[in-house]
């Protein structure tokens, strides 16, 4: 699975624009409230649609 970290101090708003402009069809946030519950929120670019899943469930579904 080809991924990117983003690690600049930006907005999630300007990394889900470089995402849509890159043509990166998922991005997963981790934060806080996903670390406490042991999940990461995936989201589906081109339909906007946010899930919230486990690791093993994200690689699933990204490798279907």
């Amino acid at each position: 699975i080809n991924t990117d970290i983003e690690l600049l101090d930006r907005g999630i708003s300007k990394s889900l624009d470089f995402a849509n402009k890159q043509e990166i069809p998922f991005v997963i946030f981790i934060g806080d409230k996903e670390t406490k519950i042991n999940k990461v929120k995936l989201r589906t670019m081109n339909s906007g649609e946010e899930e919230l899943l486990s690791l093993n469930e994200v690689i699933k579904k990204l490798l279907t």
